[in-house]
């Protein structure tokens, strides 16, 4: 029994760390650098997820100015092997999002866009990690360590965008009450 308890923890681990958004998994807000960031522009893949990002800003926030602003994302190697994307603040104030380009690659558009969102949480929002769970979510915000992924995200995007801009966690419980 003991045997199949640690196969079970080793897998649960392994799953974790693997689809961590980027941020040190004990609080830390984002990842500080001393410098300054690496790029000055996004790379043309990322584009999109910027706009829509920005239009949700928009929409939710009833702020028509609403901008992502001076903050390129780009491939990279985060440092740590376990993170797929990263938000850097760096000394100057500077802020960059890193993504790793293997997981890019193999990721869902589901899954490419809750990145894209969490990072963007991370660095334009100055969202922390929310790691709160509910009865009817083990992930009530986008905010989560654990990104958000695939069919989960896709069925209740508009629950978990409308929480990450207002942080309010019940349009993601009644969400997940209505359509489980």
């Amino acid at each position: 029994m003991n045997n199949r308890l640690f196969i079970l923890l080793s897998l649960l681990t392994i799953t974790i760390m693997t689809s961590s958004c980027g941020m040190p998994l004990l609080g830390k807000h984002v990842e500080k650098r001393g410098g300054s960031r690496q790029h000055s522009t996004t790379d043309a893949t990322f584009a999109p997820y910027v706009a829509t990002f920005e239009v949700y800003g928009k929409q939710i926030t009833s702020d028509s100015g609403f901008v992502v602003g001076d903050i390129p994302i780009n491939f990279g190697v985060p440092e740590n092997n376990s993170f797929q994307g990263v938000c850097y603040i760096y000394s100057d104030n500077s802020r960059e999002i890193i993504i790793r380009p293997n997981w890019w690659n193999s990721a869902t558009e589901e899954d490419r866009e809750s990145l894209i969102l969490h990072e963007l949480g991370h660095c334009r929002l100055d969202r922390e990690h929310d790691n709160e769970v509910t009865p009817t979510s083990d992930k009530a915000s986008l905010m989560h360590e654990v990104i958000v992924r695939g069919v989960m995200f896709q069925k209740h995007r508009s629950a978990y965008v409308d929480e990450l801009f207002t942080r309010n966690k019940n349009v993601v419980n009644n969400s997940y009450t209505a359509n489980p």
